[in-house]
């Protein structure tokens, strides 16, 4: 009931938001170093956050106690945040210390990892948590459809798993799925809206943080894999761990090419992915796919599979930057890399398959300009 509620709310709103700001003209207008090349509605975080919060109260599904009401009014202060960065600036030091306050006032409700015997130690990783995965839910809001459908990947796979999730967990994330699909069926590609930094840095917090208070369900002394990660940690983050995966990449690719880490790109995994098929709605269905395999893995608790699953993707995303590089910083790279790493007849082999035509990659003009929206 609550799913569908917030799912019907969230279909309602958005249709309203999107009618609303093309009247008063607020609405994101392509740029030259941006993804997106249309003339898309803004503020569809408001639709969303507006849908879940009026589920939440209205079923009464979750006790307000004041750890709920801390986080809520905490997340929703991110949402505020968002829609004025969205309609003005907001400066990077100014979101960090947003997300500081917002870390702080989670800690004092006691909504933190507790898997470690020092509170230092829960703390700091609690902190990097929260910035994090705020950040890597609003970096991966970067084309038609990829943070709204992951995110609804990440809290069904949560509501669904088959063991250790509470009865509230399961509402308040089906809550916030229903409005994540309404939302989803005007964003996808092509998009009638964008969520913008209001629905990514607070879904990305409340997100955050509903894992965080997840994780306190879980036993603090079950390890899993050779690397004896706790399962506290583990399970949260693989449960998003598309936008991790992303934002690690992004950051790790910028360094190594002599870019700042906070310059945006078209370097992201979905960007790419777009370049070699030559559709958003197949590069955003991949990462889907994903973190859909990822999720089944967890409810499976067949972690051995990880290990081929992480080879497999180590090595498809060395493949991948190799082949689409000078797509991504032209002014650097001019023409098509052979992946020095893999042997020439396999890498040849690969990328005459289908998709991955050769004749593509060679093209010294960028033609293929999909629609979606860009980094932030």
């Amino acid at each position: 009931m609550n799913f569908l509620l917030a799912f019907g709310l969230s279909l309602f709103l958005t249709y309203f938001v999107i009618s609303l700001t093309r009247r008063f003209d607020l609405v994101y207008k392509p740029q030259q170093d941006r993804w997106n090349t249309r003339v898309v509605s803004l503020h569809g975080g408001i639709a969303i956050w507006a849908s879940f919060i009026i589920g939440l109260i209205y079923l009464g599904e979750v006790q307000m106690s004041e750890k709920w009401i801390t986080i809520l009014a905490g997340t929703t202060g991110m949402m505020f945040l968002g829609l004025y960065d969205d309609l003005y600036t907001v400066s990077p030091k100014v979101k960090l210390w947003a997300q500081t306050l917002l870390t702080t006032l989670a800690l004092c409700s006691g909504v933190m990892f507790v898997f470690s015997d020092y509170f230092i130690v829960n703390a700091v990783l609690s902190f990097l948590w929260i910035v994090g995965i705020t950040n890597a839910v609003n970096l991966v809001d970067n084309m038609d459809g990829a943070s709204s459908g992951l995110l609804l990947i990440t809290l069904l796979s949560l509501a669904y798993l088959p063991h250790h999730v509470e009865t509230h967990h399961v509402a308040i994330a089906m809550t916030l799925a229903g409005a994540l699909l309404g939302f989803l069926c005007f964003n996808f590609n092509p998009s009638k809206i964008f969520m913008g930094d209001s629905g990514s840095l607070a879904l990305g917090s409340f997100t955050a943080l509903l894992l965080l208070d997840f994780s306190q369900t879980l036993n603090p002394t079950i390890t899993h894999t050779a690397f004896q990660v706790p399962s506290a940690l583990l399970m949260p983050a693989l449960l998003i761990f598309v936008p991790i995966l992303d934002t690690t990449f992004v950051t790790i690719n910028r360094k190594l090419n002599g870019y700042a880490v906070s310059q945006g790109d078209r370097g992201h995994i979905a960007h790419r992915l777009s370049f070699l098929f030559n559709s958003d709605r197949m590069a955003v269905g991949i990462l889907y796919l994903y973190q859909g395999i990822i999720s089944a893995i967890i409810a499976s608790y067949f972690w051995e599979l990880l290990y081929p699953m992480i080879a497999v993707t180590l090595l498809l995303l060395y493949l991948i930057t190799c082949v689409t590089n000078h797509k991504v910083w032209p002014e650097k790279f001019t023409e098509f890399q052979w992946p020095k790493l893999l042997p020439h007849k396999f890498t040849e082999k690969l990328l005459d398959y289908k998709g991955f035509n050769q004749e593509l990659f060679l093209e010294k003009e960028a033609a293929l300009v999909p629609s979606g929206v860009s980094d932030k």
